[in-house]
């Protein structure tokens, strides 16, 4: 890949069943628009030390639901917290899932003043301002779309920052990860 490649803007949504099922018409007009769609288990369990079945259930709940939303199953997920373990990466790995995680945490669930970002705008420059020429495949980085500050000052100001930088753009999770667009589902069986 040629420069470097940045996540998100094109919106990666790893939903939770909350927000499936309350935002079904979201999720869909989101996929009719282009964007990716990734997993993130059914009840937002984290997957570190949990069995395989309990890995296996919380996976094809949600993906029972995105087979009814959007007609096809996501092949990337995001371990809530990140957390996983060997056990965790055969399980999802039996069910065809591809794990992704992330470089940049903005930690917004940690900050509690809306009205500041200096402390998740730090958390972007120490990776983006030290690394602009040393990472050609790119970042990917980790924002909730459930606090209000992330959604209406964050997410444009991430967008201004990376664009204002040299050799970034804005790609799907797939494209990051040098893959087409297109291959961010799983083949019908």
């Amino acid at each position: 890949m040629n420069g470097n490649n940045w996540v998100n803007v094109e919106t990666q949504s790893v939903n939770t069943p909350a927000g499936v099922k309350t935002y079904k018409q979201v999720i869909k007009h989101v996929y009719d628009k282009g964007h990716q769609i990734a997993s993130h288990t059914y009840s937002h369990k984290e997957l570190g030390g949990l069995s395989a079945a309990e890995v296996k259930s919380e996976m094809t709940k949600l993906d029972k639901i995105f087979k009814s939303v959007i007609g096809k199953s996501p092949l990337y997920m995001r371990p809530p917290s990140g957390s996983y373990d060997d056990n965790t990466l055969a399980a999802l790995g039996n069910l065809g899932y591809k794990v992704i995680l992330w470089d940049i945490d903005s930690n917004d669930w940690r900050y509690k003043d809306i009205s500041s970002l200096s402390n998740e705008q730090a958390n972007y420059k120490s990776v983006i301002d030290k690394d602009s020429k040393k990472n050609p495949h790119g970042h990917i980085a980790l924002q909730h779309d459930v606090h209000k500050k992330t959604v209406t000052k964050l997410v444009p100001w991430v967008i201004s920052y990376v664009k204002s930088k040299k050799n970034y753009k804005f790609v799907s999770v797939a494209e990051c990860l040098g893959q087409s667009k297109t291959s961010a589902y799983k083949s019908s069986k």
